[in-house]
């Protein structure tokens, strides 16, 4: 999301939890600190904030390849790139799902 609309966007989202309850969910590549920061979301420096992270190797594994079913094989040397690639976040392991 463009700078100029993550800051239109999260101050609108700061306004409404004034008064209201909410809970806003943002997830993102290993730079969402710093794409925050150029939207000026200062909010998220006040947020609790709870971060998942890089999951462990036979998730990640079992994440990308498990809803692929018994009918479809990969060779080994493929599996482990595409991991590779992925680098166990769970957004990249997502984009390589719907790309395979």
């Amino acid at each position: 999301m463009p700078p100029e609309v993550g800051h239109i966007l999260y101050n609108a989202i700061q306004g409404i939890g004034i008064k209201h309850p909410l809970m806003v969910v943002i997830a993102g590549t290993p730079d969402l600190d710093s794409v925050l920061v150029r939207s000026r979301a200062t909010f998220i420096e006040r947020a609790p904030a709870e971060s998942i992270g890089r999951l462990k190797r036979e998730d990640a594994r079992q994440a990308l390849f498990e809803p692929f079913g018994k009918h479809v094989n990969f060779r080994d040397e493929a599996v482990e790139e595409v991991l590779d690639d992925a680098q166990d976040y769970p957004y990249f392991i997502q984009f390589w799902g719907s790309a395979l």
